[in-house]
């Protein structure tokens, strides 16, 4: 399943939800930046550059232009959830120490290692907020450079809800999808009820009010263009 959502400035992010059989691969080549959470199963990760992986669901890898990737499905299959900028990022290359020493219409092709944020990880953050009473819990995945965010374009974050409380209505300043990795409730999206369980998606337009409430406690996953619209 693949849909588009238009960005800031006239850019597409497009977005899919990939189920593999059990053992099944897919191996993949791309020059655009972007961000794969795993869904369900297990995933075994072999980057063009760098060690083989193991993701489970939670986990979040960056996938930009670096390559062919190679994706392989656990023993239960495999679900997992992409959303991917059209427009490729011009990166310096990583292999090199200079980046002038790396001709410019070589720099998509030359591998990088992936970056990985792991659930346990994000669990720990998202209970920390918990224990400092805010609500949504949040946690953000980042890189360290200026802005902090997974693409320079792309911002992606897990809200945690707590069962049976909503979240204030606010006006969308920017267009998002949402991946419900677990739990169950409903989204008020522009006066539209949707309902929705694990591995559902849903898209949040900018400038549409929106809630959230939880039947259960639920996380969201949730990709917006939030960087594109904070340059400058």
């Amino acid at each position: 399943m693949t849909a588009a959502v238009e960005l800031a400035g006239g850019r597409t992010m497009t977005w899919a939800v990939t189920s593999l059989e059990p053992g099944k691969s897919a191996v993949e080549g791309t020059q655009a930046a972007g961000i794969r959470v795993v869904l369900e199963g297990e995933v075994r990760f072999t980057p063009s550059s760098g060690p083989e992986l193991t993701l489970v669901p939670g986990d979040v890898a960056r996938t930009r232009d670096a390559g062919a990737e190679r994706w392989q499905a656990g023993d239960s299959g495999a679900v997992w959830f992409d959303a991917t900028d059209l427009e490729p990022e011009r990166a310096p290359c990583p292999r090199l120490r200079h980046r002038g020493a790396c001709p410019p219409g070589e720099r998509l092709a030359c591998p990088s290692r992936p970056r990985v944020h792991r659930w346990a990880r994000t669990e720990d953050v998202l209970a920390s907020a918990a224990a400092d009473g805010s609500f949504p819990q949040i946690a953000r995945f980042g890189v360290p450079r200026p802005g902090g965010d997974l693409t320079p374009t792309l911002r992606a974050e897990v809200h945690r809800l707590d069962a049976g409380r909503r979240t204030p209505s606010v006006w969308a300043s920017r267009s998002s999808v949402v991946a419900v990795l677990a739990g169950s409730g409903t989204s008020v999206v522009h006066g539209r009820r949707l309902c929705w369980d694990a591995r559902d998606v849903f898209v949040v337009p900018a400038g549409a009010p929106v809630d959230h409430h939880a039947d259960v406690t639920s996380d969201l996953f949730i990709v917006s263009d939030a960087p594109a619209l904070e340059v400058g």
